[in-house]
C-alpha cells in the first residue's frame, strides 16, 4: 500500500470520471489498493437524486434497487446525519430492521466491521463512503481502521465532488421532459415492477433504469420513490388511455 500513489490515482481517476460506472471502477481499484474488504459510496442531493455504487455482492446491492431498503440501512442513515466518521460498532442495532441489515452484511460477505465517512456540500447534498473488513478482534480492527480512514476520508471529499458533477450532468432538471423511453420505464414502475424487473424486461442496465426513474422523481417533484410509484400508476393509466384514443 503506497499512500501517495493511491491518493494520486484516486484524485486523477475521479477527475476523469463521467458516470456512476466510472465511480464504481474507482472503488474497485481502491478496494484492492487499500486492502479493504468492501468499498461503497452513496450520494443524494436535495432533490432526491441518488448515486449508489460499490464493490459488494450484486445480490446484496439488488436489495436497494427499488429504494425500499435504503431507509432501513442504519449505517447510511446514521452517517448522513453525522459530520464525523461513523464506526459500525457504534451504530444502533436495536431495531428489527437494523438487526436484519447487519445480518445481511455478514450473510453476503460484506464485512463484520466497517466505517462510514460522510461528506457534505453547500448545496445540501451529502455523500457517504463506506469501507469494511472481517477483523474479529477489536484491537486489530481499530488499528486497521485508523490506518485506512485518513486517506479514505480525504478521497471521499473528491468522490463527493465527482458525484455532484456527474449528477448535475444527468437529465436532472424538472423542466427537462421525459423521453419516450423514460415514460415506458415509468409505466412499468406504475404497474408494480421493481427496478431489477424493469431492467430485465427492457434489456437495460439497472443503473440506466435508475437514472430514468430518478429523473422522473425530480420532474414530478416526488420526495420519495413511494410517491413516484403512485404518480406512475396514475400516469400509466392516462398514457394507455391516450394511446387507445389515438388508435381508435
Amino acid at each position: 500500500m503506497n499512500r501517495t500513489d493511491d491518493i494520486s490515482y484516486a484524485l486523477n481517476a475521479l477527475d476523469l470520471a463521467q458516470s456512476a460506472q466510472d465511480l464504481t471502477a474507482v472503488l474497485f481499484e481502491l478496494r484492492d489498493r487499500c486492502g479493504v474488504l468492501h468499498l461503497a459510496y452513496h450520494y443524494r442531493n436535495e432533490f432526491g437524486a441518488m448515486i449508489l455504487c460499490g464493490t459488494g455482492d450484486a445480490k446484496f446491492c439488488d436489495r436497494f434497487e427499488d429504494g425500499s431498503k435504503m431507509h432501513a440501512d442504519p449505517i447510511l442513515q446514521t452517517a448522513h446525519q453525522s459530520h464525523v466518521p461513523v464506526d459500525w460498532d457504534l451504530v444502533d442495532r436495536s431495531s428489527t430492521e437494523a438487526k436484519e441489515h447487519f445480518e445481511a452484511l455478514e450473510d453476503f460477505g460484506m464485512g463484520r466491521r466497517g466505517m462510514a465517512i460522510p461528506s457534505y456540500s453547500r448545496s445540501g447534498s451529502s455523500g457517504v463512503m463506506i469501507f469494511s473488513s472481517n477483523h474479529r478482534h477489536l484491537h486489530e480492527w481499530q488499528a486497521f481502521r485508523n490506518e485506512r480512514a485518513p486517506d479514505l476520508s480525504y478521497i471521499a471529499m473528491y468522490m463527493h465532488d465527482a458525484a455532484i458533477r456527474i449528477a448535475a450532468a444527468r437529465p436532472s432538471h424538472r423542466d427537462a421532459p421525459l423521453s419516450e423511453q423514460g415514460k415506458d420505464l415509468l409505466s412499468l414502475l406504475g404497474r408494480g415492477k421493481f427496478l431489477t424487473e424493469i431492467a430485465h424486461l427492457t434489456g437495460l442496465s439497472v443503473q440506466t433504469v435508475r437514472l430514468h426513474i430518478n429523473h422522473a422523481q425530480e420532474v414530478f417533484g416526488c420526495r420519495t420513490r413511494e410517491e413516484l410509484v403512485v404518480k406512475a400508476h396514475k400516469l400509466d393509466l392516462a398514457w394507455r388511455s391516450q394511446r387507445r384514443g389515438t388508435l381508435s
